[in-house]
């Protein structure tokens, strides 16, 4: 029996068992930088008790996240979870936030690629003026 290369024909099976086989997908969040003009503006977006957001219409639930990244080495922080969350809800069209709450630091995601990771939800509110 006339022997022939087998390792194209091997190769090219594997390939394609290989685009066959479904892998778990992973809903990357977008962690993005906050423009510097904005800082101060989004610092000044006020936290409403649940009692006083009756002033307030309801936009929708918004989340930030505080990251470490290897490029940048800046840890996360509290501080900088809650001022996403207000970014998130300003971009949203909101000028308030209730109902805050953040979790506590987390390790290596492969959501954000974050090294360590703090989120914070909260919702986002418009004033009824």
């Amino acid at each position: 029996m006339e022997s022939w290369p087998r390792a194209p024909v091997w190769a090219a099976a594997l390939a394609a068992a290989g685009c066959s086989l479904s892998l778990p997908t992973v809903n990357v969040e977008k962690v993005d930088d906050i423009p510097e003009a904005q800082i101060a503006r989004i610092d000044a977006i006020p936290e409403i008790p649940q009692a006083d957001a009756t002033r307030f219409e309801t936009i929708g639930p918004v989340a930030g996240v505080s990251c470490r990244r290897a490029y940048k080495g800046t840890p996360a922080s509290w501080e900088d979870a809650i001022r996403r969350t207000k970014y998130r809800a300003l971009q949203i069209g909101g000028d308030a936030i209730a109902a805050l709450s953040c979790g506590k630091p987390e390790g290596t995601s492969m959501s954000t690629f974050c090294l360590e990771s703090i989120r914070c939800t909260a919702s986002a509110l418009r004033s009824l003026r």
